[in-house]
């Protein structure tokens, strides 16, 4: 089958006339196929040239003449325009799309970025963006809110909207912005939809920061109240001891004042526990705030200039559990384990299970056995050991016991991931010129 492919792709996928009528022509097997492809790999449907390409390079499941029978069924123009490239690309043992498109110059954080920005995230950020839009038009805002929209600003009319107007007003010139041509869809804008969406929860806290405030007011007026009527109770019923006559009338009083007092204390405890809530909604969305600001400040730590400008305010919320499916998936298609002296550094991350402090791994090798990880690659950080002389016996420990491993020269948790998913995107990419 491959050799068949290769022979088409060398031949320009031309069609030939058969005399033999019990032949399968070469157009309903290639799309025959290319629906087993789809069915196998659903995720490459209905995606870019560019996405297809990063995507298959790093995907094990779809092999070489696969990947060129998609191409030539789902993106025919980029063959035709690129044949010659990945003809050559073929004959060096290389990858087939190289040098065909930015995508694959990118980095692994990058990569999984672009993974990550599907439609159902950006449908979630259009329902946030438009349930705000619809607050404004229905706020003393509306105004100067539908004249920006109707002026359908472009990237230069937006530079001088913001720098011509006070800050609080940004958002109300970025969100028509981005609504319009759906450019918050766009990856070009991808900062701009983030730094929008994280204006809008700080908008948010300061109105329930604003009804916590009126409903702490309101508790006041009413405990105030409430002592009032007590007072002129207490009085009441001093005047019942001092006249007899006046007593009936005095209880029917009282009894009215007990009763105006158990209303006033029960919206007391109403009125307490709205606060309650809107205290607990008020500490979960400053948490939220919170989570999100730290991670940017965890991200902007780790990345490079570069890529700080690209993500200053990385809106990760929602990307955390993603890149935990990553890092899942990487340990669920992969057998290794990390040997580290600082484990704690991948406590809470699906890592945690498959780290060993060096002595508790000598320790479970030494007195139950070493047949767990003998099909497994062990990656060991360097700085676990303080000397030359321990880190010399601790290899020959695991050379004795038949083990494969990897040093992991960095010191922290950020480096031990990237030198792994090197590794294994290596061991991609030989597999990929096996195939070929």
């Amino acid at each position: 089958m491959k050799n068949t492919i290769k022979s088409a792709l060398t031949n320009g996928m031309k069609k030939k006339k058969n005399s033999r009528s019990d032949h399968l022509p070469i157009d309903v097997l290639l799309s025959a196929i290319s629906l087993e492809v789809q069915k196998k790999c659903p995720y490459l449907n209905e995606i870019s040239f560019e996405e297809f390409a990063f995507r298959v390079e790093n995907d094990s499941k779809i092999s070489t003449y696969e990947i060129i029978i998609m191409t030539y069924m789902n993106y025919e123009d980029q063959y035709n325009e690129h044949y010659e490239v990945m003809v050559e690309n073929i004959k060096q043992n290389e990858f087939i799309f190289k040098d065909l498109t930015e995508y694959l110059d990118r980095t692994p954080i990058e990569k999984i970025t672009l993974i990550m920005n599907t439609e159902v995230l950006k449908d979630i950020h259009l329902k946030i963006l438009k349930n705000y839009e619809n607050k404004i038009l229905h706020s003393d805002l509306a105004g100067f809110y539908t004249n920006i929209y109707i002026a359908e600003p472009d990237e230069e009319t937006l530079i001088r909207l913001l720098s011509s107007s006070e800050e609080d007003k940004h958002i109300y010139q970025l969100l028509p912005f981005l609504l319009q041509e759906a450019r918050y869809k766009d990856d070009k804008y991808a900062e701009l939809t983030k730094i929008a969406l994280l204006l809008i929860y700080e908008q948010e806290l300061e109105e329930e920061k604003k009804v916590v405030q009126g409903l702490e007011k309101d508790i006041n007026r009413l405990e105030e109240e409430t002592q009032t009527l007590k007072e002129d109770k207490d009085k009441v019923e001093q005047l019942r001891e001092n006249d007899a006559q006046e007593l009936e009338e005095e209880k029917k009083v009282v009894q009215g004042l007990e009763t105006e007092v158990n209303r006033l204390e029960e919206e007391t405890q109403t009125l307490k526990e709205d606060k309650d809530k809107v205290e607990q909604l008020r500490e979960s969305v400053e948490k939220e705030l919170h989570l999100v600001q730290k991670n940017l400040i965890a991200t902007e730590k780790k990345l490079d200039i570069e890529t700080k400008k690209r993500i200053k305010l990385n809106y990760v919320l929602t990307q955390n559990e993603p890149l935990n499916l990553v890092f899942f998936r990487l340990i669920a298609e992969h057998k290794f384990s990390i040997i580290t002296k600082d484990k704690e550094q991948l406590e809470d991350t699906p890592f945690e299970s498959i780290s060993f402090q060096p002595s508790v791994f000598k320790k479970q090798v030494k007195d139950l056995s070493a047949e767990p990880f003998r099909n497994q690659m062990l990656f060991v950080t360097r700085g676990s050991f303080s000397t030359g002389g321990d880190w010399y016996n601790f290899k020959q420990f695991l050379n004795k016991h038949g083990l494969t491993y990897e040093e992991l020269g960095e010191y922290n948790i950020t480096s031990y991931i990237k030198e792994i998913l090197e590794y294994f995107n290596q061991k991609e990419i030989l597999v990929y010129a096996d195939d070929l």
